[in-house]
């Protein structure tokens, strides 16, 4: 199978290249230029584009479907991007499949938080774990959450405030920076939740890649516990069963 991954230099981008890719399918990636293009260096990718703002991104998608074997499917590994293609679902249609893709453009129903919500409690999922705030959407406003915030579902609300994402560089990359996330979030007496994910820590395609996360890793939680030798370390499930009591 022919595949088109369009994304941003992100680790949904990143594993959804090595899912498809090693599961021997061709993958030709349209990457979002952010500088740090480490999501371009994987070894199952077969050509890489990089979009810049202003680009004509359907022309492109046009391009490189044309000229393959078969029909390709089209992935997005963000909302926005999603978002975007299904406005154009019609045209994509002529000469490529898109993934998730409806005519009427339903997919956008689904960037509504409430709409989530109420589909999560149907499957039984109790715990969003979302950021502060939520972005508006098409037909809905902003929205802004807290840790422990019930919905009219029951969930209960598990709110990551800091980021620590190295290979990314959200919430920064030196150990002032992570500090002074932490310092604005007990300002207003609040818990602290990190958002940390496992591209972080991996160094298949970039050894140094984990090397500088675990030797920046030690150094923010010296300094941490240093400056809060009372610091309770607890998991996202348990901090919710705290919740929930």
């Amino acid at each position: 199978m022919n595949v088109i991954i369009l994304g941003s230099n992100h680790n949904n981008t990143l594993g959804l290249v090595w899912s498809l890719g090693s599961a021997g399918h061709k993958v030709i990636l349209l990457l979002r230029n952010r500088g740090n293009n480490y999501v371009s260096k994987s070894k199952y990718i077969s050509r890489t584009y990089l979009i810049n703002k202003g680009d004509d991104v359907i022309a492109l998608i046009r391009q490189v479907a044309t000229v393959m074997d078969s029909k390709p499917v089209v992935f997005v590994t963000n909302d926005d991007d999603a978002t975007f293609l299904n406005d154009h679902y019609v045209e994509l249609m002529k000469f490529c499949y898109f993934e998730g893709g409806r005519p009427d453009g339903s997919i956008n129903k689904y960037r509504d938080k409430d709409e989530e919500e109420k589909l999560a409690c149907k499957f039984g999922l109790t715990i969003p774990q979302t950021t502060r705030s939520s972005k508006p959407t098409y037909n809905t406003r902003a929205r802004r959450f807290y840790s422990g915030q019930i919905n009219k579902y029951g969930q209960v609300y598990s709110i990551r405030n800091c980021f620590f994402e190295p290979a990314t560089g959200e919430g920064g990359t030196t150990i002032d920076n992570l500090m002074a996330q932490v310092e604005r979030v007990y300002a207003k007496n609040k818990i602290v939740v990190f958002s940390t994910h496992r591209i972080n820590y991996v160094g298949g395609i970039d050894e140094s890649n984990r090397n500088r996360t675990l030797v920046l890793l030690d150094a923010f939680l010296t300094q941490l516990l240093k400056k809060y030798p009372d610091l309770v370390f607890l998991s996202s499930d348990k901090l919710i069963n705290i919740f929930e009591k």
